[in-house]
């Protein structure tokens, strides 16, 4: 009996240990398909903190993913996520399409910067639209697709770089409120690739931001904002919601400031400007009376001088 015994405890410590590696296989898979295909998808490294799959609950949870900023902008990037919590129909993990009842992405931290004719976000975009021309990259290994009943991205904060003329660069701060998207893959007959989905999140923001945005971001951005989305595909079909408005926060009080800030400089120099005028002019009429003072009392004199002359003639 003690020959099963051991059997037993062999087979249960080798269960454990198959749990645990592939525990650890799936993290790391779920790791490598998100920082891969978003790499991919938007033309910038993407990297993830971690992942933590709970196979007996069907949960996963991802940290810490990282956008970054295209060359040559200089903020600490273009995306920042706290973290993502996700429900997976167990079932379909075996399949190619996994399946998830919800996907709620948490905590999102966005840089919009604009320098001259140029901007991150358009070169962002500019390859999101390489990927929907179906330029795919045909060395990278087939990877799972996603059938997502419901798409939750709360908790968004944009910061945009806002240019105003004689003060400088102000910094814009927004936020976003709650956005959903519904049944997304399920369109397709076998879901969405990571490399998609990441695309379909910014675009969902950026959307949000171009129809709400008018009056708080500057007309230049939401202007190219929105003639760059409207060369992407849309959302039709995925029954976007947008649950709240754009808070402008300090957004319109740091423009307001700035531009009453021009307005005084303006108004302070033509002031000064005026008051300049305005002496040289007093100063002007000063040297011109005086002078005119001079002429009138020599001409003065030359009158007295000559009533003098008349005088002294002896009367006839």
């Amino acid at each position: 009996m003690k020959w099963l015994f051991k059997a037993v405890l062999l087979l249960v410590i080798l269960a454990i240990i198959g749990v645990g590696v592939f525990v650890y296989y799936i993290d790391a898979v779920v790791r490598k398909g998100v920082e891969e295909g978003g790499t991919y998808a938007l033309g910038v490294d993407v990297t993830l903190g971690g992942a933590d799959v709970d196979l007996m609950g069907g949960t996963c949870e991802i940290n810490g993913l990282r956008v970054d900023n295209p060359p040559p902008f200089k903020a600490p990037c273009f995306l920042d996520m706290d973290h993502a919590d996700m429900n997976v129909s167990l079932g379909s993990l075996r399949e190619d399409t996994v399946r998830m009842p919800k996907l709620s992405l948490i905590g999102l931290e966005m840089f919009l910067e604009k320098k001259g004719e140029s901007s991150n976000y358009g070169a962002i975009l500019e390859n999101v639209k390489r990927l929907e021309r179906g330029e795919k990259d045909q060395a990278k290994e087939p990877c799972k697709k996603f059938v997502i009943e419901t798409v939750t991205v709360r908790d968004i904060t944009v910061h945009a770089d806002v240019e105003v003329p004689l003060a400088g660069t102000k910094r814009v701060d927004v936020t976003v409120p709650e956005i959903q998207l519904h049944n997304v893959g399920s369109d397709t007959d076998s879901g969405v690739l990571m490399e998609e989905l990441t695309p379909l999140i910014l675009k969902a923001i950026l959307t949000t931001l171009v129809e709400q945005g008018a009056g708080i971001l500057p007309d230049i951005l939401v202007g190219e904002l929105s003639n760059t989305l409207k060369s992407l595909s849309d959302l039709k079909g995925l029954g976007m919601q947008v649950i709240g408005d754009v808070v402008e926060g300090q957004a319109r009080q740091i423009v307001e400031q700035a531009i009453e800030e021009v307005g005084k400089a303006i108004e302070g120099t033509a002031r000064d400007v005026t008051k300049q005028a305005d002496k040289a002019v007093e100063g002007a009429a000063d040297s011109v009376g005086k002078e005119a003072g001079k002429v009138l009392e020599g001409f003065g004199d030359l009158l007295d001088g000559d009533k003098k002359d008349d005088e002294s003639k002896p009367v006839k």
